[in-house]
């Protein structure tokens, strides 16, 4: 039995240090196999993208005419119509190598004619080139980490030729992010099907009940001193194995958790959360995750994130289970906690600043006798601070209740009647700020099956945005596109815009760009983050281009999947 066990443990290390160099191996080779995959993607898209917006918006003759300003404009707007969030720069060639529009004015009239990937791309092959954005002379490029230049033939009508290339830059940052977090999954996925593997091995050189628990003794070091709370279980959820941290978070012993059941610190959730969690491991076999709420020896709750996965034999039968779980309730608590101060505060609040609002506005009309210039002054001024936290109030029990409800009743809506009233109602601001707003839209007739009152909320926040962060003389524009899979609703300004720097927080609650606080120190940081749980709420995203000093737009995309 000895050397049986002696191969056993020569076989498990061998096959151990196997699967560690297969990890690493299969890690990358999916990461390659992936990227290239999501690279051609992008750049198929992008080549069709521009074959069907140059079809409908350009001309052979664009191609050929000799002074380039002729076309300039038209070629500009065509940039504006492809523009996505991750086209950021592009260039027109004609068939003599010459560029006659770039976004980079200082090149436009310019020949390459050494230009491999243009001499590719004029013979009708797209053609993309990976660069490093940190050693372009382009100074704009070099915030990119990295991109992808995308050589497009441009073909008309029955033509073999093309007319010219279209060339567009491509950032990659976001692949490149993903598959950074896809290298982490496929890694984490691997070593824990190695995990599972490790310990099915256990149980195929066991002969007894007690063999395997001896066992198991050699890689308990693994999980003995982790946070997480860590048990094993056979086949019929009778536990088998429990580590230091199982013992700290239920009170239970070691010995009165082995041959019992989690039901012993359990029981505490509805009976159609344990048939569901049954149903996934033993009968479908597979992971389940969930929150759940347990108790400890002394009667104390306590909740945990539970991760279960099931662990098959050669045959597909259910072995035993590992089950982890992360204490939860103190993060619980600081929800609650957080959640019960806001309702409280914005509750109690909301009763005496009406009524301090209500004698301000007595001593406003001078009931109380007339006020001289410098009273008026203050009163005006505490006015407008009562406002302000009326509005703050207002705001926070709104993201309590958005953040609470569940069901949405949605309607069929007809945009173009939504889109007429937002403009009317907005109208009065936009003049009064001396800002022209208007809506634009090549799409009519439309209409989505959507909740109008939380599809107005959002567009309503772009709108209030534009028109408050823009000076006299801007513009501000709502726009609709009829996309493909979505509908994109789009608020466009010429204001302030957002510092690059400040871009990854602008929806979180209560923060606000530094150079809005400048310009409107009383808001209050709220709009953009109901403005981005009503979107999800009604299974769209929100999303936005800025450039500080320039402007902003701001995008709602709701799928067209239910409309």
């Amino acid at each position: 039995m000895f050397k049986k066990r002696r191969l056993a443990n020569r076989f498990s290390l061998f096959t151990f240090i196997f699967l560690f160099f297969l990890v690493l191996a299969l890690n990358f080779g999916v990461s390659y196999i992936l990227k290239n995959y999501l690279l051609e993607i992008s750049s198929s898209y992008v080549a069709q993208l521009i074959r069907v917006h140059a079809s409908k918006e350009l001309t052979e003759d664009d191609f050929l005419i000799e002074d380039p300003p002729l076309v300039r404009q038209k070629f500009w707007f065509f940039f504006q119509d492809i523009q996505a969030p991750n086209i950021i720069r592009i260039k027109v060639w004609d068939r003599g190598a010459r560029i006659i529009f770039s976004d980079d004015a200082t090149i436009v009239g310019q020949k390459f004619t050494d230009n491999e990937e243009f001499n590719k791309a004029i013979l009708g092959e797209t053609v993309s080139e990976i660069q490093e954005p940190i050693k372009s002379e382009n100074k704009s490029e070099r915030s990119y980490s990295q991109l992808m230049e995308i050589y497009v033939p441009v073909f008309f009508m029955e033509s073999r030729t093309p007319a010219g290339v279209i060339e567009t830059y491509f950032n990659l940052d976001e692949i490149n992010a993903l598959m950074a977090r896809a290298r982490f999954f496929v890694g984490l996925f691997i070593f824990l099907a190695i995990f599972i593997y490790w310990l099915t091995l256990i149980f195929l050189f066991r002969k007894t009940a007690q063999e395997p628990m001896r066992e198991m003794e050699k890689y308990k070091l693994a999980v003995e001193n982790a946070s997480d709370h860590i048990i094993i279980t056979d086949s019929d959820g009778v536990i088998m194995y429990a580590n230091k941290a199982a013992e700290k978070t239920t009170g239970y012993s070691l010995e009165e958790m082995i041959g019992a059941r989690p039901s012993l610190w359990g029981k505490k959730m509805p009976q159609e959360f344990y048939e569901k969690m049954w149903k996934t491991i033993k009968y479908d076999k597979k992971v389940f995750k969930g929150e759940l709420k347990n108790q400890r020896k002394s009667g104390e709750n306590y909740f945990a994130e539970v991760t279960i996965a099931p662990v098959l034999d050669d045959r597909g039968n259910v072995i035993f289970f590992v089950g982890i779980e992360r204490n939860i309730t103190k993060e619980k608590e600081l929800e609650k906690t957080r959640t019960d101060f806001i309702t409280l505060a914005s509750h109690q609040l909301r009763t005496p600043l009406s009524g301090i609002k209500w004698l301000i506005e007595t001593l406003q009309k001078g009931v109380l006798g007339e006020l001289n210039p410098k009273q008026k002054e203050y009163i005006d001024e505490i006015y407008r601070a009562n406002e302000k936290m009326i509005v703050l109030v207002y705001d926070m029990l709104n993201v309590l209740g958005l953040e609470g409800m569940k069901n949405i009743k949605k309607e069929i809506i007809d945009v173009d009647s939504l889109l007429k009233e937002l403009s009317d109602s907005f109208e009065p601001a936009a003049k009064s700020k001396g800002v022209e707003f208007k809506h634009t839209s090549s799409v009519y007739g439309l209409k989505i099956k959507t909740s109008r009152d939380f599809l107005s909320t959002v567009l309503e926040c772009f709108i209030s945005n534009a028109i408050n962060y823009s000076d006299a003389g801007k513009k501000a524009v709502l726009d609709i596109k009829d996309g493909p899979d979505a509908i994109i609703f789009s608020v466009t300004d010429s204001g302030i815009g957002i510092p690059k720097n400040e871009e990854g927080r602008i929806f979180e609650r209560f923060y606000r760009a530094s150079n809005a606080k400048v310009m409107k120190p009383d808001g209050t940081g709220l709009g953009l983050y109901i403005a981005k749980i009503s979107a999800e709420k009604i299974g769209g995203s929100i999303y936005f281009k800025s450039e500080k000093g320039k402007g902003s737009t701001f995008y709602l995309r709701l799928p067209k999947l239910g409309n």
